[in-house]
């Protein structure tokens, strides 16, 4: 069998020769203490053959308080008994016989010793010492003792080459050999037997077979727990002269000779039997029957084949996933901070990075890849942006790939738009490698101007009016000569004209807007007067006409006024059309004359019956504000009163003409502005 170290990639392989059916030079593997045929290595891990020889076929201390394995036996082995091992010639833990079982035996499992000349069973033993106790009792010759013991309780050595019938070793009673050890004579407990002696023993010639036991065998006991003995240090050998050689078949020409071959390293995958021989040279015979064994060692390569080299965009990822083929389970580490350990991953590297995945199988055999992920960079986007007026055509760019798609749905690298505000317009640019980016154009939409302006107007004809317009930097009239200020003194000469201005704002938007002016013709008055020259105090009418509304200096607004000038007068009216509550005015005048006209003259007779019929003051009279005119006869008596200047008596007196004779009167007459005149003198009566 094998035995198998693994210590990181380095890996020993001891091949021990012991104890074991075949014989005692036998090829045995371990893994970590436990045997095995096969070993799995990794590529590229060092492989160390070795071999060793073992001088024993059987050696066993029982120092580990249990028999061991190579041996059977029929009763309990006792490892506390109160025999002490004395320090002569025992140590440590022995075995020991005395339980309550017997005939007792300790046998070995059989050796293949047929190739072997001498053999040697070696062992330390020791009879009980005690008398008549049950504690570590010793064993007795019957009849000189106890009464009570029978005959023959020694210890037998005894061999089988076929595990049924046994032969005692020949040399009774020879101390140091032979094949029973007779207990002293009256249970004394004295002589060698009864304290630790190292015996050794040569197989006979007959016990060489290819299935030799050894036997320790106590057929004869006075009581299930007397006649105690004690075994140590069994050890059993076939002394030789090893020689050792190695071969692979399927490594041609390689071969070592000794046992331990010089460290190589595994660098090809498969499987590869090492067969290591043993003969011994010291006996003919071993060169027809050597013992071989072989190691069959497994170098697996697992090999992880990642994707091919990758190129993406930045920004983008991708799915590294690997293909193995290695014993699983499989664990996976990426070199990715941190540490990834699943088969595939997504990846989104900023910049080209390279990927190495490390696998290890079932066996801790590793293997790598790398994988490149080439990230291009993505287009470097230029936009050219724009601004203009409302409602005006804005042309926008884009620059640095060979695809662009607006999100107006144009794909050409120059646009032209027309938004009413301002605008993002998003583009994606693709480059030649199939990379893209967003970015996005800003057109800036300049409101148009906000004009403030005069509101139309009505005029009269042949005046002037300022236009006015607000709202830009710069102003154009379409007056003529040009004007380009932002007032404009304008005399229209048409009934209705459009004047238009141009506004220009701080961002060279521009509007315009226009103001209608409306002109009123000029009315064309006319005035006169009743009389040319009117007597003071007189009241009289001048009159007006050629417009729709009047205005007299003396505040009326009439087309005709009544007046009573005093003096020679000037009257002035202002004339005037009105449209659209515009009012266009022209003045006239005219001069009214006055003169005196105090110019009275009373009859002094009268003949109310004849031809002159009333009597009443003539003459320049007028309306004055006071008329008084009264006659009295003789007698003072009022015979008649008016203040009326147009009513006269007619001569009579309570309805009756009055006689023929002198009557006085009275006059009075203010106009209020004069100085009265006031009368008193007679008229006559003529009947």
């Amino acid at each position: 069998m094998k035995k198998l170290f693994s210590l990181t990639i380095i890996v020993f392989i001891v091949l021990f020769f012991q104890l074991n059916v075949k014989g005692q030079f036998v090829l045995t593997g371990k893994i970590g203490n436990v045997p095995t045929n096969v070993y799995h290595m990794c590529i590229g891990d060092t492989l160390d053959l070795n071999s060793s020889k073992s001088d024993y076929l059987m050696n066993n201390d029982f120092n580990t308080g249990t028999l061991g394995p190579g041996w059977s036996t029929n009763v309990t082995p006792l490892w506390s008994n109160p025999c002490p091992p004395l320090n002569n010639g025992a140590s440590g833990i022995v075995l020991w016989f005395g339980g309550s079982t017997f005939p007792r035996e300790l046998i070995t499992v059989g050796y293949d010793i047929h190739c072997y000349k001498k053999c040697y069973v070696e062992f330390d033993m020791k009879y009980g010492a005690n008398q008549n106790s049950a504690n570590c009792e010793s064993p007795d010759i019957a009849g000189t003792g106890d009464i009570n013991d029978p005959a023959g309780e020694g210890v037998h050595l005894l061999y089988s080459t076929n595990g049924s019938s046994w032969t005692q070793f020949p040399g009774i009673n020879i101390p140091g050999s032979g094949g029973y050890w007779t207990p002293v004579a009256g249970n004394a407990a004295t002589g060698p037997y009864y304290s630790w002696n190292h015996y050794t023993n040569e197989l006979p010639i007959d016990a060489i077979s290819t299935n030799t036991r050894i036997r320790w065998y106590q057929n004869v006991a006075s009581g299930n727990v007397y006649d105690h003995w004690g075994i140590d240090n069994v050890q059993i050998s076939c002394p030789v002269q090893p020689y050792v050689s190695w071969s692979c078949p399927e490594r041609p020409g390689w071969s070592f000779s000794g046992f331990n071959p010089n460290p190589f390293v595994a660098t090809q995958a498969g499987v590869f039997h090492y067969i290591v021989s043993i003969i011994d040279l010291s006996n003919p015979v071993n060169f027809i029957c050597p013992e071989i064994d072989t190691v069959t060692v497994i170098v697996h390569d697992p090999k992880v084949n990642a994707i091919p080299n990758v190129s993406i965009c930045r920004g983008n990822s991708t799915i590294l996933t690997e293909t193995v083929t290695a014993i699983p389970p499989v664990t996976y580490q990426w070199n990715t901070t941190p540490i990834t350990t699943t088969a595939s991953l997504t990846v989104h590297p900023f910049d080209t990075t390279v990927y190495i995945i490390t696998i290890k199988d079932s066996l801790g055999c590793k293997a790598k890849d790398t994988v490149t992920v080439n990230v291009i960079p993505l287009p470097v986007i230029i936009t050219t942006n724009d601004s203009v007026c409302k409602f005006e055509t804005a042309t926008i760019s884009v620059s640095g790939g060979v695809i662009y798609e607006w999100s107006t749905g144009a794909i050409n690298s120059t646009i032209n738009v027309a938004p009413l505000d301002t605008t993002t317009y998003p583009v994606k640019v693709t480059d030649q490698y199939g990379c893209y980016d967003t970015s996005s154009a800003i057109v800036v939409i300049y409101p148009i101007p906000i004009i403030e302006h005069s509101p139309d107007i009505t005029v009269c004809l042949g005046s002037q009016t300022t236009l006015t317009a607000s709202g830009g930097i710069s102003y154009l009239w379409n007056t003529n000569p040009t004007d380009t200020n932002s007032n404009n003194l304008v005399t229209p000469t048409d009934s209705v004209t459009i004047y238009k201005v141009i506004v220009t704002d701080i961002n060279e938007c521009v509007d315009s807007a226009t103001i209608s002016v409306t002109t009123i013709p000029l009315p064309t008055p006319t005035i006169s007067k009743e009389i040319d020259t009117l007597c003071k105090g007189s009241t009289t009418t001048i009159s007006s006409s050629g417009g729709t509304s009047y205005l007299w200096n003396t505040g009326e607004v009439t087309p005709s006024i009544s007046v009573r000038p005093l003096i020679s007068t000037i009257y002035n009216v202002t004339i005037s059309n009105i449209t659209n509550n515009v009012e266009c005015s022209k003045d006239t005048s005219i001069l009214q004359l006055v003169r005196n006209c105090y110019v009275i003259y009373v009859p002094n007779a009268f003949i109310p019956t004849g031809y002159n019929t009333v009597f009443k003051p003539i003459g320049d009279i007028g309306e004055p504000q006071t008329y008084q005119f009264a006659i009295y006869n003789r007698w003072g008596q009022l015979v008649f009163q008016t203040t009326d200047v147009y009513q006269g008596w007619d001569g009579k007196f309570n309805g009756e003409y009055v006689a023929a004779g002198a009557f006085v009167y009275y006059l009075l007459i203010d106009n209020g502005y004069e100085e009265p005149y006031e009368k008193v003198g007679t008229v006559t009566v003529i009947q």
